[in-house]
């Protein structure tokens, strides 16, 4: 009996191995559904997270600075900037479903613990970080870039008939005056300013030069409400098995022809291309991009190194068949910035799988990119631990065994005691019996 309790236990012991499982197969999801008479009984089962994937917001700004030639031959050019920003948003194409249950088996204590940016994209698995949920929306690509003239020479004054709108010339030349007033004003002003001491008269000129450098701040401002816009675009790039991608920035359309109904749209149409660093993961990298999970694994992606370029036509950097090294011509572009992209990176998986007689610790952070920021990982499977808990086990199952068959023995001896006991009442009883009814002597 003894032998066949501990067989038992040992097969017990032998299925206690647990490990962290995480579905994302199609085939896989369709199982963490509950069946019931082959349909669903209920939603799935399981903590949902998912893969970041990098937005790219770039805001191009239009001013009309040339607006020449004739209705045949129109001359219009604008002069342009660039700000961009890069945002994480989840890739919902692809769900990954961690399944916590497949830990809780035997006698196993569970300290699970997950954390999701409010986007849905992991942030901590096991683990206690600073908050950095501001970090989601991350401004990669500081501020406006440098201001290139599309147009060559001279800004003209003298609109060709019917080349632009009437306020869009009137607007123009509004502001082309208000610009050069407010120029000359300053220098004016700068050189009083340095002058000390400064007569009565200059501090008047002074004052009288502020108010025509204000004067002509406001014309400039109107002037811009008409003559300016500035268009945003919403990009998720893809680069499929290549190592660049492309946007056309075309202007809005109805903001043009507000301007000039002759002027030619993908003639102003900006350009942005992404080329991704052809050492970085990915499709083409070291690393390569695996999206199945046969194993159920913690399920992470490394974003790609790219670099961002936006190039003041759409014909100086349209060479799609230009190698991963071959960059835009530098007097073209009008921003250059380096971006990381999830969606462009490799996929890798953090196996979490408990054995008997081992305590593991997996603690693991990630920054809104995907980036692993801190990962730990302990376990303290120990031999003399096992032999340990395999000898107390014994131990018990024997101290079992005889505290029984101790308990069966008091009980006999109770049974006997009780029975000898028994015997004896009745006997004094038949005694008292035959002595009290017996006749008197």
């Amino acid at each position: 009996m003894k032998k066949l309790l501990l067989g038992a236990g040992a097969v017990a012991l032998a299925a206690c191995t647990t490990s962290l499982e995480v579905r994302s197969d199609a085939e896989d999801l369709e199982k963490a559904y509950p069946k019931q008479k082959n349909t669903k009984a209920g939603p799935a089962e399981g903590i949902l997270y998912f893969l970041p994937t990098g937005v790219l917001e770039i805001d191009v700004t239009r001013r009309l600075a040339k607006c020449g030639g004739t209705p045949d031959k129109p001359d219009v050019d604008f002069e342009i900037s660039v700000a961009s920003a890069l945002k994480f948003e989840a890739d919902r194409s692809k769900p990954y479903l961690l399944d916590y249950e497949a830990l809780e088996k035997g006698f196993k204590e569970i300290d699970l613990a997950v954390e999701l940016y409010e986007n849905g994209t992991l942030k901590s698995v096991n683990a206690k970080i600073t908050d950095r949920t501001a970090e989601a929306v991350t401004n990669a690509l500081q501020g406006a870039a440098r201001i290139v003239k599309m147009a060559m020479g001279l800004m003209s004054l003298n609109a060709g008939p019917g080349v632009c709108t009437n306020d869009a010339t009137t607007a123009l030349a509004a502001y082309n005056a208000a610009a050069s007033l407010r120029k000359q004003k300053l220098q004016e002003l700068d050189k009083l300013l340095v002058k000390d001491p400064k007569t009565d008269e200059d501090l008047k000129t002074v004052a009288s030069l502020k108010g025509e450098v204000a004067n002509a701040d406001s014309v400039i401002a109107r002037s811009l409400q008409v003559i300016s816009w500035t268009d945003k675009y919403i990009w998720s790039p893809s680069f499929d098995s290549s190592c660049r991608a492309t946007l056309t920035l075309a202007p809005n359309e109805t903001r043009l022809r507000k301007l000039s109904t002759l002027a030619d749209i993908e003639k102003n149409s900006s350009l942005a291309v992404l080329i991704k660093d052809p050492d970085s993961n990915g499709d083409e990298g070291v690393m390569k991009d695996v999206a199945a999970n046969p194993r159920r694994h913690l399920v992470y992606r490394a974003p790609a190194k790219a670099r961002l370029y936006v190039c003041r036509d759409s014909e100086s950097c349209a060479n799609k068949n230009a190698k991963c090294d071959s960059l835009p011509p530098r007097d073209a572009v009008l921003l250059e910035q380096p971006v990381l992209l999830p969606q462009a990176g490799a996929r890798f998986a953090l196996p979490l799988k408990n054995r008997l007689f081992d305590g593991q610790t997996l603690s693991a952070t990630f920054r809104p990119s995907g980036t692993i920021e801190q990962v730990k990982y302990t376990s303290a499977a120990e031999a003399a631990a096992a032999t340990k808990a395999f000898n107390d086990a014994t131990r018990e199952v024997g101290g079992l065994v005889s505290a029984a068959r101790g308990e069966k023995l008091a009980d006999i001896k109770a049974q006997t005691e009780l029975i000898n006991a028994q015997i004896a009442l009745q006997k004094a009883k038949d005694e008292l019996a035959r002595v009290t009814s017996a006749p008197p002597d």
